[in-house]
């Protein structure tokens, strides 16, 4: 039986399909359509899924969505009369929104012209996708799982235990309440697109010394039993609808007046703005150990699994596995919205329908792969040159050099994030390699760090820590006797965003970075996304060869396909 998930309207909308209880593929629309972070219905997603596997929308027993546009109904009605008449914006901006949520199933019939509904539809609680698209998708057989986002339907935190495919709720927490728009307010002030840079903010944090983080505690009050509280007189995204219009403010008049002007975009980066920036991850950081203490001591389990918008933020989770008692942690590569699609399917799976749990070989690898007839029919019709090659040799022998490689290999990734299939690679030991590949490459701020790939077993020859990180969602400190070695890939304040790699999860990647270090004695390369600033991860040929010939790379890898320029 198949099982199709789906999640749109917000942002990062995708479509995730399982056979039988198994995911066999997940893909968000905007890397078929090249419209970053579009929240738009996934149907091009939903037809590559279907085209994979071979059958039609009246093959699909059960869609589920991630969002249930009725659950927290009462709640944001009372929310809309307390705050008028400027909660009035976020009625009228937000109807479209919710009108989507309520009449999807009849954007599913209408995109693939059924007459007659040959599938069973169900809305899913938000929260419970996030709960979902973690815990069954780790190898855990019990956890506790704790979700932090900007908000579903009305939940914005939670804490859960899970035992096989029970789910026990210990305790959520509402908007306007919420952790996720705290660090979207301050993203915009920054400068910054909320619900886009927070990356950025987490980037910046590290050049800042936390001066503000007093008046941020101030803020985020910790309260007793894990749970946190927000002076909400310094923002105002729950009055004005600002997380639906982004062209309006989201922090208040107070904000300003307690820490300056706005930055405006693009002008240049002050002192100020880094120690602001330094001060929200600070607090971060203490609230999100905070609530996973808490949990812990409720849930008495050693694992941990996060998900929510706010588990992308690799600092906050490094800093948590570090300093809570959990010995083992899980997040998945889309843990934000992209990941709702998975979330929604394995929940009605595992918790709707009471099948048997099926645990997914393939976690990471989950949308397109191209043959090597279709890679090269392409390369021609650009009428580029190119060789075969062994890829992991001849790419090894590139890096070292010092070249800037493309390097587009089997399925896409699944996420945000390039974990060695669709990945701009260089050689980390060249100190001027951070600023040429962000430069003249991705065109985009030269404070953004690059995340270092590491073979699995040689973690802790250069990191301070021994626990996987696969979908690089976890930071650790270069350990400062190899700092000097890898200073490309090591950030500011001595971390780096790992991603470890093994020849099982990663077998062509794994090789490569083992090539590298048989011929330099360094077992990590520096990888960041195949995309450019503000588009989308490149997922096909054509793709690939089109951001290659717009930027300073130097070789374009695809499959066994060296082309140059």
């Amino acid at each position: 039986m198949y099982i199709l998930g789906i999640s749109a309207f917000q942002s990062d909308s995708s479509a995730a399909l399982l056979k039988d209880g198994r995911l066999i593929g997940a893909i968000e629309e905007e890397k078929i359509v090249s419209r970053k972070h579009t929240g738009e219905f996934p149907a091009s997603a939903i037809e590559y899924l279907l085209k994979t596997e071979n059958i039609g929308i009246e093959e699909i027993g059960h869609i589920a969505f991630f969002w249930d546009p009725f659950l927290g109904l009462h709640h944001r009605m009372l929310s809309i009369l307390k705050n008028m008449p400027s909660s009035l914006a976020f009625f009228s901006s937000h109807s479209g929104i919710w009108s989507s949520m309520v009449f999807v199933n009849n954007m599913i019939k209408k995109a693939f012209n059924l007459k007659k509904q040959t599938y069973k539809f169900h809305y899913i609680n938000h929260h419970l996708a996030h709960v979902a698209s973690s815990y069954f998708l780790s190898d855990f057989k019990e956890s506790a799982i704790l979700t932090v986002d900007g908000s579903g339907e009305w939940t914005n935190t939670g804490m859960y235990h899970a035992r096989a495919s029970d789910i026990l709720r210990i305790k959520e927490f509402s908007y306007p309440n919420s952790l996720g728009y705290l660090y979207a307010s301050v993203t915009q002030y920054l400068g910054f697109k909320p619900n886009s840079g927070e990356g950025k903010v987490m980037g910046l944090s590290s050049y800042g010394k936390p001066a503000y983080l007093d008046k941020f505690r101030q803020i985020v009050k910790l309260c007793p039993e894990g749970e946190y509280k927000l002076d909400l007189s310094y923002f105002d995204y729950y009055r004005n609808a600002a997380h639906v219009n982004n062209d309006k403010l989201w922090v208040s008049e107070k904000f300003i007046d307690e820490f300056g002007p706005m930055r405006m975009p693009e002008s240049s980066i002050e002192e100020r703005h880094e120690a602001i920036a330094a001060s929200l991850q600070c607090v971060l950081n203490e609230a999100m150990l905070h609530m996973a203490s808490y949990l812990y001591s409720v849930a008495k389990s050693e694992n941990l699994c996060v998900a929510g918008g706010v588990a992308l933020n690799s600092v906050a989770n490094g800093y948590v596995l570090k300093n809570s008692k959990f010995k083992n942690i899980f997040i998945q590569p889309a843990a934000g919205d992209g990941g709702g699609s998975v979330g929604a399917a394995l929940y009605m799976h595992n918790c709707i329908l009471k099948k048997p749990r099926v645990f997914s070989n393939e976690v990471i690898f989950l949308g397109p792969a191209f043959t090597g007839e279709e890679i090269l029919k392409e390369v021609k019709a650009h009428n580029l040159p190119y060789r075969h090659v062994d890829p992991t040799a001849e790419g090894a022998r590139l890096l070292a050099d010092g070249k800037i490689i493309g390097w587009f290999q089997g399925r896409m990734e699944f996420g945000p994030r390039a974990l060695g299939h669709r990945s701009i690679i260089a050689d980390p030991r060249r100190p001027e390699m951070k600023d040429i590949v962000n430069l003249k490459v991705k065109h985009r701020e030269p404070f953004r760090p690059f995340a270092p790939s590491i073979l699995e077993e040689k973690l802790t020859e250069y990191f301070d820590h021994d626990y996987p990180s696969p979908v690089m969602l976890l930071v650790y400190d270069v350990l400062p006797d190899k700092r000097d070695a890898i200073p490309a890939v090591t950030h500011v304040d001595g971390t780096g965003r790992v991603q470890t790699v093994s020849r099982k999860e990663c077998p062509v990647y794994y090789d490569l970075i083992n090539n590298f270090y048989k011929n330099t004695g360094v077992p990590v390369i520096l990888n960041t996304s195949f995309n450019v600033r503000g588009k989308p991860i490149v997922c096909t040929p054509k793709q690939a060869i089109d951001c290659f010939l717009s930027t300073r790379m130097d070789y374009l890898i695809m499959g066994d396909i060296l082309v140059w320029k």
